[in-house]
């Protein structure tokens, strides 16, 4: 396993057990501290796997998703 996918798998991790409740992605970068353009990364290809869903609101004009899984 080269060390992208390891950083990868263990970032698919934290980010599944942050999303256990719907939450933007500038919340799961708090949590979890990992940079926020591989966290958006990482939540498309969990998306696209079937393992997260995703949602949004508007908030002051602005269209926020939120991710669940």
């Amino acid at each position: 396993m080269k060390t992208d996918d390891f950083l990868i798998d263990e970032y698919a991790k934290l980010i599944l057990k942050s999303t256990t409740t719907p939450k933007p992605a500038s919340h799961i970068f708090k949590e979890t501290g990992i940079p926020l353009g591989t966290i958006k990364q990482i939540l498309e290809l969990l998306k696209e796997a079937g393992l997260l869903h995703v949602a949004g609101y508007i908030e002051n004009g602005v269209k926020v998703k939120t991710y669940h899984n």
